[in-house]
């Protein structure tokens, strides 16, 4: 029975901690949330533009089903709501950010959402029949599919079908109320099947966006995100370029596994050093930290996001004296390991390729100076 019981709790226990990271927002890569952004500000875009459509061409409908006086005014209704969702699918081109995004996001469904049940209100009041009682029920389950291809985390996608399955309830009621259970069963299977798809759309971006800005080997930050990080972080910042010292005569002498090994040692440190600066000194402009990458063959880099030089100067020491007193075990072999570092701060009006050639002129003179030491660029 213990072992039943122990059993058991262990797996309550995993599928509370697997439900949990589903519901945390993810960002597991440096830089996700941006792509993030842009690709749910891309599909707010033609959401609002189709739901404004859908809701200027029910006019039609309404001139059809319902008497003129009412009609009237749902028609004000709804040229209203399609002016509205057109306005909201210009602010997702003219502004960006993930908050940004869930905001306009949340707007575009709940609008037609209140306009829904006010005109199922209306409607239903004077001409409550079977067919309008079918058509006024039917746009909530429409919204619940159409949100189905928005990479959101769980808690996002929960978050957004609240309302729906709200107006969805609400509009039954008023329609029918024989027909509230059936409804909303077929809104919850609707919804879990939005559900479903949002979560295989926020994983094949996070894979996509991985194979772009990761670095297969150390899992740090490639060239190309590197670039783009250099041209969104705001100043002061400065530079640390990081060279591997004789990793020619470490491939050459022990063979490539072993030198891919110390490069991903390397990247470790550099991870664990950076990662517990930004713990003591956050960064002050909305909390993004420094950054690491892989430069390019054994060369790696540090954008150190809100640091003057003399700051950056004792980074890049504490980065060398622990990888200095670290050693890459493998086998039956073990490496010592040092690195040398060029540092350059950014100047306000400085291009950030100029000061990333001031820090490697610097890391050249770290090497010509012996290597295994700091220099900074003048």
């Amino acid at each position: 029975m213990k072992y039943l019981r122990r059993t058991f709790v262990g797996a309550v226990g995993q599928a509370w901690r697997g439900l949990a990271a589903e519901l945390a927002p993810a960002d597991p890569v440096s830089g996700f949330s941006q792509w993030r952004a842009g690709q749910l500000l891309r599909r707010v875009r033609l959401l609002a533009v189709l739901l404004a459509g859908v809701v200027a061409g029910g006019v039609v409908l309404d001139w059809l089903l319902l008497p003129s006086g009412i009609a009237g005014w749902t028609a004000v209704l709804r040229v209203g709501t399609a002016g509205l969702l057109l306005a909201i699918a210009r602010a997702a081109y003219r502004h960006e950010g993930l908050h940004t995004a869930h905001g306009l996001l949340g707007a575009a469904i709940g609008v037609p959402l209140v306009v829904h049940v006010i005109g199922v209100a209306l409607a239903l009041g004077v001409a409550p029949t079977a067919t309008v009682q079918l058509i006024y029920l039917l746009p909530p389950l429409a919204v619940l599919a159409v949100i189905s291809p928005f990479p959101v985390t769980l808690r996002e996608g929960l978050a957004l079908q609240a309302p729906i399955h709200l107006a969805l309830w609400i509009g039954a009621g008023l329609a029918a109320p024989a027909l509230v259970v059936p409804v909303s069963l077929a809104g919850l299977l609707v919804g879990a099947a939005a559900l479903w798809s949002q979560h295989v759309q926020l994983r094949t971006l996070l894979h996509y966006t991985r194979a772009l800005s990761v670095d297969p080997l150390t899992q740090l930050a490639n060239r190309r995100q590197i670039d783009r990080q250099l041209q969104q972080t705001q100043r002061p910042l400065s530079v640390l370029l990081i060279d591997i010292d004789y990793f020619k005569s470490i491939n050459d002498t022990h063979g490539h596994a072993v030198g891919d090994e110390v490069l991903q040692h390397v990247a470790d440190v550099l991870r664990t050093v950076v990662r517990h600066t930004d713990a003591v000194h956050p960064y002050s402009a909305g909390g993004c930290p420094h950054e690491v990458g892989r430069w390019g063959g054994e060369e790696f880099i540090v954008i150190a996001a809100d640091t003057s030089l003399p700051g950056a100067c004792a980074m890049a020491e504490r980065l060398r004296e622990t990888v200095e007193r670290t050693l890459v075990a493998s086998e039956a072999i073990t490496v010592s390991v040092t690195v040398s570092i060029g540092v350059a701060e950014c100047a306000p009006d400085e291009e950030a390729q100029a000061t990333i050639c001031r820090a490697d002129a610097a890391l050249y003179q770290a090497k010509d100076s012996g290597r295994n030491r700091v220099e900074a660029a003048a």
